[in-house]
């Protein structure tokens, strides 16, 4: 007998053997079953020893499967009840399912996730997430631009966060598991005026983000910006961020705008600016780690700003904390107005334990900004600091190579089982400590940050400057900087763009020498930044820049003046003479 593709469906009515199959019966089907498997189903079910009539009364509905195994797709492969995504568009369609149980009615979701297996193939339990199984790049088109060719782009808006948050409720928050094995996502692009802004708006409380790392990231936002998510009263794990992020209003972070969940063995290097009249609350880490939060075993590298004339509550760790803090540090540096400090701008309860910030670093004397009463950036008379917050050298710092001086207490438990995991690597005596990369608690052996870059980035080039060249190039030429951070050495990367406010461009280019050199459209002013590298990909160095001067057209070498130094008239002959040649530059 020859089976066609197309579904089957059978109805079986039931009328005398409610004993045998009773309401709580359940048929179940096993995924994809062989044409073979379901005649000897609906034979057992229609004729079986029960003799059952077809002119019974109780109905029974077998679904509807798919004969051919690979017209249907298993997206859990490994049967970890976590749906596997592999590209843009999946990860766009989880803002349908915030729940991560596989079920949406969203025509997007369908499409995302085209002719699944039962229950999207996942094991009996369900579904509870989502996983990365590859990295993934706004940067679609491979360009080096991310702009309106890009899939994402959004007239500029760029990615929608996850979870908007516009309840008090979970209803609207993401609340799964979201894995991201390892994997990066690359330039994460979101301009948008609107609160609740990173790759996930919100994360609810039963939310898990684990090991994800957000690279080059350029994040703008009104408040509650973070990289990963702009809220979160969940638990994130091993992830990162790098890039910038930016917001105009308050609860800015690198990682987290807002925090009431946990925070554990994470780091963020972005650059994160509060660039409005009143912008407050910013940290390098989490902009505010609420009563809920706890924070262990994590660090900030990246600057910290409040440019706004009345920014205040600005730290290198954490804006304001009201949480617990332990075995943390930060080596950002850090400006604002007011309540100012090293690790925490504004301390407004919990407990901060065994924590440190770079005094050099952050040019800063006073680790948690409301600890300085009187805002003259020291502690005198009747201020006393917070406990449990130190300030240390880098070579304080970066001293130690094991548990021992000043982190003693840092082989700390980071699950709930009380076990002293060992979170840290802490390299050589030129070394931050730097976290375990894809820990698991089990205090197996991994690799660790530093195996992929270096810990503190270099400071930024210096002395940037533009020359003019007879051909119509421009050579922009640059210094090392004053601080390498952890390297011993760097090279530098550049990038040159037009200001039109269209298009950002992660693209650089790496050079091993200290000058750059380009030929600009007429009339055309560029913007060429320059960061130093130390050669790996964590971290680089701040970015500086220079504007260059709009040059009209090309200078033509044949409209030139002649001008000869010294007295023609008392040149004897066999003697030199000094002639320059000057350039008339077109008006």
């Amino acid at each position: 007998m020859c089976f066609s593709k197309k579904q089957i469906k059978t109805r079986v009515n039931l009328a005398e053997h409610r004993s045998t199959f009773s309401a709580a019966t359940k048929l179940r089907v096993a995924r994809t079953p062989s044409p073979a498997a379901l005649l000897i189903l609906l034979a057992l079910v229609t004729y079986g020893d029960n003799g059952l009539s077809p002119t019974s009364a109780v109905p029974i509905q077998v679904s509807a499967y798919q004969l051919a195994a690979s017209d249907l797709i298993d997206y859990d492969t490994d049967g970890d009840g976590l749906i596997e995504v592999d590209s843009l568009t999946m990860l766009d369609a989880i803002r349908w399912d915030l729940d991560g149980n596989g079920s949406s009615t969203s025509s997007d979701y369908s499409s995302a996730f085209p002719t699944p297996e039962s229950g999207m193939g996942c094991p009996d339990t369900g579904c509870s997430g989502y996983e990365l199984t590859a990295d993934l790049d706004f940067d679609t088109n491979d360009d080096g631009i991310v702009d309106s060719s890009d899939d994402w782009w959004d007239s500029g808006s760029g990615w929608q966060p996850i979870g908007d948050g516009s309840s008090d409720t979970d209803a609207t928050r993401f609340n799964a598991t979201f894995d991201g094995n390892g994997h990066t996502i690359t330039n994460l692009y979101i301009q948008r005026s609107i609160p609740m802004i990173g790759l996930c708006g919100s994360l609810g409380s039963t939310s898990v983000i684990r090991r994800l790392g957000l690279e080059d990231a350029a994040v703008s936002g009104q408040s509650s910006v973070g990289a990963l998510s702009g809220y979160s009263a969940g638990q994130i794990e091993t992830c990162y961020s790098t890039g910038d992020v930016t917001g105009n209003g308050n609860q800015i972070g690198g990682l987290v705008g807002h925090s009431e969940g946990s925070i554990i063995a994470s780091y963020s290097s972005a650059d994160v600016t509060g660039n409005g009249a009143g912008s407050s609350i910013i940290g390098g880490l989490a902009g505010v780690a609420g009563r809920g939060t706890s924070i262990k075993a994590s660090y900030s590298t990246g600057s910290v700003a409040g440019i706004g004339r009345e920014s205040l509550q600005v730290g290198g760790l954490v804006g304001v904390s009201r949480g617990n803090i332990e075995a943390s540090y930060s080596t950002s540096m850090v400006s604002a107005l007011a309540y100012v400090g090293g690790l925490i701008g504004d301390k407004g309860g919990g407990t901060i334990t065994n924590s440190y910030w770079d005094t050099e670093t952050s040019s800063l004397t006073v680790g948690v900004g409301s600890d300085d009463l009187d805002f003259n950036g020291t502690l005198g008379a009747g201020e006393t600091p917070t406990s449990g917050v130190t300030g240390k050298t880098t070579t304080e710092l970066r001293s130690p190579t094991g548990y021992t001086g000043i982190y003693s207490s840092w082989n700390i438990s980071i699950d709930t089982d009380s076990t002293a995991d060992d979170p840290w690597d802490f390299g050589a005596d030129y070394n931050y400590p730097v976290l375990n990369v894809d820990f698991d608690g089990n205090s197996d052996t991994a690799a660790n940050w530093r195996d992929f870059g270096l810990q503190r980035e270099p400071g930024p080039a210096a002395s940037l400057s533009e020359t003019l060249n007879n051909d119509g190039s421009i050579e922009v030429t640059w210094d090392a900087p004053t601080d390498l951070g952890s390297a011993t050495s760097v090279t530098y990367q550049y990038r040159a763009s037009t200001d039109d406010g269209n298009s950002w461009d992660p693209g650089w280019t790496t050079t091993a020498v200290s000058s750059y050199t380009f030929t600009p459209a007429p009339s055309t002013a560029y913007i060429v930044e320059v960061r130093a590298s130390s050669g790996a990909a964590h971290p680089l160095g701040k970015a500086s820049h220079i504007t260059t001067t709009p040059v009209t057209e090309a200078p033509d070498p044949t409209d030139a003046t002649l001008v000869i130094t010294g007295d023609i008239t008392s040149v004897s002959e066999g003697s030199s003479v000094d002639i320059r040649i000057m350039l008339n530059q077109p008006a």
